[in-house]
């Protein structure tokens, strides 16, 4: 059986596109401006300042992002295939994730892990992405990952997984949504 674990964040929405908006940052307007993933740097904020701000918006605005209708769709169209949803969130946000991805994604998936991302009150996290994609591959059933972080993407290879790096101006990808859609369904 395959299993395809997808991240939330920036996958199934576009968490940082609207966070983005919502900060109302005179210098930086859109995610295109975001060349890597260390955000706070490019904004000029400190790691304190950037998930605090990125933690109140989980907070007031998750529960409303749009998801992500390509892969709806995709998922619809391979309703056979088992999903899961993977995000790393502070624990505190995390019944919010849970919650929307259930609501958005619900019919098609099996469930929704989380890797609690460390913060200044929990600074240890029980199980890591790798963490729980390495226990998913030693089921023996063939695991697809997709993720728009490549350090996610190596550790996903790294423990057995396939994987598929989403697209997003932080990361090095040159494929689109739909080709990368394509692939994963060559793949299954």
């Amino acid at each position: 059986m395959t299993l395809i674990v997808w991240d939330i964040d920036d996958v199934l929405n576009e968490l940082t596109s609207n966070w983005l908006k919502w900060v109302d940052d005179p210098f930086i307007s859109e995610k295109s401006q975001l060349t890597n993933s260390r955000f706070e740097e490019i904004l000029g904020w400190s790691r304190k300042d950037y998930l605090k701000s990125l933690d109140r918006f989980r907070r007031e605005q998750f529960i409303n992002l749009e998801p992500n209708q390509l892969i709806q769709n995709f998922m619809a169209r391979h309703s056979r295939i088992s999903n899961l949803l993977l995000s790393a969130t502070p624990l505190t946000c995390a019944p919010i994730s849970a919650r929307w991805a259930f609501v958005h994604f619900g019919e098609w998936i099996d469930g929704v892990l989380i890797a609690p991302s460390p913060r200044a009150s929990r600074s240890s996290t029980r199980m890591s992405k790798r963490d729980h994609i390495f226990r998913l591959v030693k089921t023996g059933e063939q695991v697809i990952c997709i993720d728009d972080q490549p350090a996610n993407i190596l550790e996903a290879r790294d423990a057995g997984a396939a994987a598929f790096l989403w697209p997003q101006p932080w990361n090095e990808s040159s494929s689109s949504q739909d080709a990368v859609l394509d692939s994963i369904s060559v793949t299954l």
